[in-house]
């Protein structure tokens, strides 16, 4: 499977699928973030140096249950991940990022804290055209470093109270990370 076409991110695959150059997990942190009886493990390729620029990838749905987990994997990794979060300013994203962030140590045995430099929040929102993110900020998300998007976002509340907010949120949301694919 090639879900991010970038060598320096991690590519996930089935448990007896062990295709050549694989390299085994030195870092402990990340064995503990897929629990033992996991259906996938990941193989990783050409860990990011620290005197390479990071490779970028926008990740979408940080604050549900996959995305803080995956966004923290691809930042262990030496990933810049950028999490557009739905907010009204870029001090509530922050907000919203820190304490999503910070209830991981619970989660995750071996919890590095510093790892939160790597993943940056945004004010965004799939629900809008452009992601809801700001046309600067687009504009530099389409730059090379740019190499994969992840789109976790989804609505689960799937009571006919919210069937807006699901067809916004998982209907429109994906066809707005479509027609953004194309130009990131």
């Amino acid at each position: 499977m090639n879900s991010l076409q970038n060598p320096s991110c991690p590519e996930l695959i089935a448990p007896n699928d062990h295709g050549d150059g694989e390299i085994t997990l030195e870092d402990s942190t990340l064995e503990n973030t897929l629990p033992d009886n996991s259906s996938v493990t990941t193989r990783f390729r050409n860990i990011v140096s620290d005197d390479q620029p990071r490779p970028r990838i926008l990740l979408t749905g940080f604050t549900g249950v996959l995305g803080k987990r995956f966004a923290y994997r691809l930042a262990a990794l030496g990933c810049e991940v950028v999490c557009p979060i739905r907010a009204g300013s870029e001090a509530e994203a922050k907000s919203r990022f820190e304490t999503v962030f910070h209830g991981m140590q619970k989660l995750l045995p071996g919890f590095d804290e510093s790892l939160s430099a790597r993943i940056r929040a945004i004010p965004g929102d799939v629900r809008k055209k452009g992601l809801g993110i700001a046309p600067s900020l687009l504009e530099d998300l389409r730059g090379p470093r740019t190499r994969g998007i992840w789109h976790l976002a989804a609505c689960l509340d799937l009571t006919e109270t919210k069937s807006q907010d699901v067809y916004d949120t998982n209907f429109l949301g994906t066809l707005n990370i479509q027609i953004g694919r194309a130009h990131v």
